[in-house]
């Protein structure tokens, strides 16, 4: 990368780091909350809405976005705001409609009501979607931050919250998750209003053209993230699909914390430098290290602590899923691990490989969760875990294919992470079986405390120089330069 783009990255990086820490904390406050005041049905009814959204209203909003975002001209994203918002309001009528018809004909398991309250506020922060896009192609990541925690504070938290306590059920939700839909929606439009004003209708077909490609793995990778999700409604019912997805949640929650924010920047900046073959291989090779060294040890960490976890963040009555956090949290690693390596893919507009990925996967998918459906929770815990691990593979089989090299040079590469995740779990597995009576939270602070050190370790002895990258991207220039002349005299 050059200099400049080096320290926008780092900008981008910094600003997203402490907006997600903020708002992961925020998440974390709500979690607990909720689940005193909700019982596992609530969140089964809330996340089948939730899946058809996804699979509808939010890809079609996710494509639309990813096109604009690697879109040359920015021109072409004035003005759409009108005609984005009306498209996603037409598909949400027909999405709605077709659920509708297939509860009366079929006795399918699903809350129309709830359904038409996430459709309507996804629908309408549709609005915002050239705006936000604009800002993500400018890295200027400061009013997205400032829109997702106005939005989780007001409507995750506080909404639903109070919704909750007053015993809406999963109609508190819903409700809190349109408004934080909304409430997000009309920052980033006060931030960057050229996305709306004027609607332009003007060289239409060059974004469908583009959002064409782009849907392709969109789509698949929608599919593969709501197959769980209506396949164990469908089998086993809402409650057991609650504490599913409420473990499911948990287990992606700080993964996805510590990942989202760098994966954020990724993008964009891999975008700037895909011309250049050096360049573009010297960024991966950094991504592929990062994206080890800092997933893999959290994601282990998480398998190795899950009893502490559960009682701490969900309380008692959620203890029934605790068993199949490690599966769960081996299929975060691939999710995370895989998407982040798909992004490179991305980059240099490969969407048909990503999209055999996707669909690779997603068949997987569909296969192991009915066969694992018939031994629980945790049969289905397995499948998606085996369905995660392909989704993983595959990318890092793309991965080597766009750099010239092997699939073995990838796994080098990943290794120190690797190894930094192992010490994770049985560092945590060690203070879970000495802690005795300890109480959960000081068990779970013990565990944090013993898996940050065995992490740091691993990586202190395989890749130092990797430590070396992410002190440079996330303090500043005095913190940097005494990190690297501690690390350098050990």
């Amino acid at each position: 990368m050059t200099e400049q783009l080096q320290s926008r990255v780092r900008t981008g990086v910094r600003t997203t780091m402490i907006g997600t820490l903020l708002g992961g904390a925020i998440q974390l406050i709500t979690m607990v909350v909720l689940a005193r005041l909700l019982v596992p049905a609530d969140y089964g009814f809330f996340v089948v809405a939730l899946s058809i959204n996804a699979l509808s209203v939010q890809f079609l909003s996710s494509a639309i976005e990813r096109a604009m975002v690697v879109e040359q001209d920015a021109t072409l994203l004035h003005g759409r705001g009108l005609m984005v918002a009306g498209g996603l309001t037409a598909v949400a009528l027909l999405v709605f409609a077709f659920t509708a018809l297939v509860r009366w004909s079929l006795g399918w398991q699903v809350d129309l009501w709830l359904l038409a309250i996430v459709l309507a506020g996804q629908s309408l922060s549709g609005l915002a979607t050239p705006s936000r896009a604009l800002l993500r192609r400018q890295l200027r990541f400061g009013p997205l931050i400032g829109s997702e925690l106005t939005a989780l504070i007001c409507g995750n938290l506080l909404t639903a919250s109070a919704l909750g306590w007053l015993g809406f059920g999963g109609f508190a939700l819903a409700t809190a998750q349109s408004v934080s839909f909304l409430i997000s929606g009309t920052w980033i439009l006060m931030m960057a209003p050229e996305g709306v004003y004027r609607p332009r209708f003007r060289r239409l077909g060059t974004l469908p053209r583009l959002m064409k490609d782009v849907a392709k793995p969109t789509v698949l990778e929608a599919l593969n993230g709501q197959v769980a999700p209506l396949v164990v409604s469908s089998v086993l019912g809402p409650a057991p699909l609650g504490l599913y997805n409420r473990v499911y949640n948990i287990v992606t929650f700080p993964v996805q914390l510590l990942v989202g924010s760098v994966n954020r920047v990724l993008l964009s900046s891999l975008v700037s430098v895909a011309s250049d073959p050096v360049l573009f291989r010297g960024a991966v090779h950094l991504m592929v290290r990062a994206a080890s060294g800092l997933i893999t040890p959290l994601a282990l960490g998480l398998a190795g602590s899950n009893l502490t976890f559960v009682a701490v963040v969900l309380g008692p009555k959620w203890m029934s899923a605790a068993p199949i956090i490690p599966f769960l949290a081996v299929a975060v690693w691939g999710t995370m691990f895989g998407g982040v390596l798909g992004q490179s893919a991305e980059s240099i507009g490969r969407f048909g490989a990503r999209a055999r990925i996707q669909a690779a996967t997603t068949g997987s998918l569909v296969v192991a969760l009915p066969l694992g459906s018939f031994w629980g929770l945790e049969g289905v815990a397995i499948g998606t875990m085996l369905s995660c691990l392909l989704y993983a593979g595959l990318n890092m089989r793309l991965t080597a294919g766009m750099l010239n090299e092997s699939v073995g040079t990838i796994v080098r590469w990943s290794s120190p992470g690797w190894c930094a995740g192992a010490s994770c779990f049985l560092a945590a597995r060690a203070v879970q079986w000495s802690g005795g009576t300890v109480p959960p939270i000081a068990m779970l602070v013990a565990q944090m405390l013993a898996c940050g050190t065995a992490a740091f370790l691993a990586l202190f002895v395989l890749d130092r120089d990797l430590l070396f990258h992410i002190s440079s991207l996330l303090l500043p220039k005095r913190g940097d330069a005494w990190i690297r002349q501690r690390l350098s005299r050990g």
